[in-house]
């Protein structure tokens, strides 16, 4: 008997081995941007909530989006799921159908030097000059200047040498409390809050990974550690009206 039932552990241990090698293996890109790092413990998490395996890389944005467009990735995060079904039909990926959180972009602009929010959602016959990050062009219907330093476009804000800067709450917000007695000229306001999820590569293979990441998402969210694990972040996607 003892024999016996050592010979099934052994069975046992050897199956599990095989299969952990023989699990789907993914390969995923994370944006690597400020407080990011939340989001790699979540996506590492989702993969073994599935039980597949996460090859989890941070990469600069610019760098993920060539990557999964290239098909070098199986998809990235994160994603500003954007609203325009026309601009989503052009993208060169694919928007996940599963939702990570929710982002509030706020308008910085110099107090002294009010904008007209509305014609600036409108195309912007007024001219101002606003700056965002490169990642985020296709947000607006009207031409931005390209930001690649959000530090920089705060002070420029701030010196009134742009009209406005737009750019998600975290990490904006963090910026400007951290820097708060040099950019205390900086007024802030609600531009539109928006989706955040995973872009994958085109094509149909991507149906399957979106269904994955969709029913993780779901699963985490019922069992609570989606919002454990970005207990700070799920903050960005409620406006809080303060000023510096």
């Amino acid at each position: 008997m003892k024999k016996s039932h050592l010979v099934c552990v052994v069975a046992m241990v050897f199956f599990a081995f095989a299969s952990s090698l023989y699990a789907q293996s993914y390969t995923v890109l994370i944006g690597d941007i400020p407080g990011i790092d939340s989001l790699v413990t979540m996506t590492k998490t989702l993969g073994e909530e599935m039980g597949v395996q996460f090859d989890v890389k941070k990469v600069p944005i610019q760098r993920m989006v060539h990557m999964i467009t290239s098909d070098q990735a199986d998809f990235g995060a994160p994603m500003l799921q954007l609203k325009d079904q026309n601009t989503i039909n052009n993208l060169p990926y694919t928007q996940s159908t599963g939702v990570i959180q929710q982002m509030c972009f706020i308008l910085y602009t110099n107090k002294a030097k009010p904008i007209d929010i509305e014609n600036l959602k409108n195309g912007n016959s007024n001219g101002y000059k606003i700056e965002s990050d490169i990642s985020n062009m296709k947000l607006f219907d009207f031409k931005t200047l390209q930001s690649t330093n959000p530090v920089a476009s705060l002070k420029k804000v701030n010196d009134g040498l742009i009209d406005g800067y737009i750019l998600g709450s975290e990490p904006g917000d963090s910026i400007l409390r951290g820097n708060i007695a040099t950019l205390k000229n900086i007024r802030r306001q609600l531009w539109d809050t928006y989706d955040i999820g995973f872009a994958l590569p085109k094509g149909s293979n991507s149906a399957k990974t979106d269904k994955m990441l969709s029913d993780g998402i779901r699963k985490m969210k019922a069992n609570g550690k989606l919002d454990t694990i970005l207990a700070d972040v799920i903050k960005s996607g409620i406006y809080d009206d303060w000023q510096p």
